[in-house]
């Protein structure tokens, strides 16, 4: 019964689908967990979905989400993100984008940043601009939260100006530019 429970708490710290091995394996109970998996698809709580073709799980609707991650405690919140986030890290391709947010909420921020800057190139070569200026966006955000210098900011910078350019967002990256173009005279 708890393994179960981690596998919905898990499910539903990750806020989009996973998948369900991956959920599974985070838990600590593996594929004897999936007759669980099963019932809380049945019960309403989680909702069977794919990924990449992968069978994968979520959690069935916001308020069962909100339900499964309220009253955790922040270490123990913090420890499903991590569960999830290790697994996830063992993927030969892990999705980039789907680990910035799971590794931000194990308070991972030097990881989260990382894996934005991959999840940028990979929307930018999808041409989901608004989601690569995003992605820019958090990690010019988590450079200057760690204390990034204005050379080392400077690129990240422009990276983001190209990118809500990209996106038709001609005021916001002339912003994004002049903020480069000053950090890069620092």
């Amino acid at each position: 019964a708890r393994k179960t429970i981690a596998s919905a708490r898990s499910s539903a710290v990750a806020g989009r689908p996973v998948p369900r091995r991956i959920v599974l394996a985070a838990a600590g109970c593996f594929e004897q967990g999936r007759p669980a998996v099963f019932r809380l698809v049945r019960q309403r709580l989680l909702r069977d979905t794919f990924v990449s073709g992968e069978p994968a799980i979520e959690a069935y609707h916001a308020h069962v989400r909100q339900a499964a991650v309220t009253g955790l405690a922040i270490g123990k919140r913090l420890g499903f993100h991590r569960a999830l986030a290790d697994r996830l890290l063992e993927e030969p391709e892990p999705d980039a984008d789907l680990l910035v947010d799971i590794l931000l909420g194990a308070d991972d921020r030097a990881g989260a940043e990382r894996f934005a800057i991959i999840a940028a190139e990979h929307a930018e070569a999808q041409l989901a601009f608004d989601r690569a200026a995003s992605l820019h966006r958090k990690v010019v955000d988590l450079a200057r939260e760690r204390g990034a210098s204005a050379a080392e900011r400077a690129p990240l910078r422009a990276r983001l100006a190209r990118a809500l350019a990209t996106a038709g967002k001609s005021r916001e990256a002339g912003e994004a530019y002049a903020l480069a173009a000053e950090d890069a005279r620092r």
